[in-house]
């Protein structure tokens, strides 16, 4: 074992069996479109998120801090009143 690290080849043997699953993962993902991490949609049920699907949440976001600045206006800026 001792001459085997010491010559390199379990180093070598290393290296070329994660660069042959690198290129079989590759493969399977230019193939399937929709597998992730080996596994498609149907065996995970774990979904990422991105941006895309958030999206609607940060417009509700905005769109609520907007109405309450614009109620925070109203409350604060003075009334024009006509009694004396």
């Amino acid at each position: 074992m001792l001459r085997l690290e010491g010559s390199g080849i379990i180093s070598y043997w290393t290296e070329e069996l994660l660069s042959q699953r690198v290129k079989k993962n590759r493969e399977t993902a230019a193939l399937d479109p929709m597998a992730v991490g080996g596994n498609t949609l149907d065996d995970s049920t774990e979904v990422t998120l991105g941006l895309n699907h958030l999206q609607g949440a940060f417009y509700l976001l905005f769109l609520g801090s907007l109405l309450a600045f614009l109620t925070l206006l109203w409350e604060k800026l003075p009334r024009s009143s006509s009694s004396p």
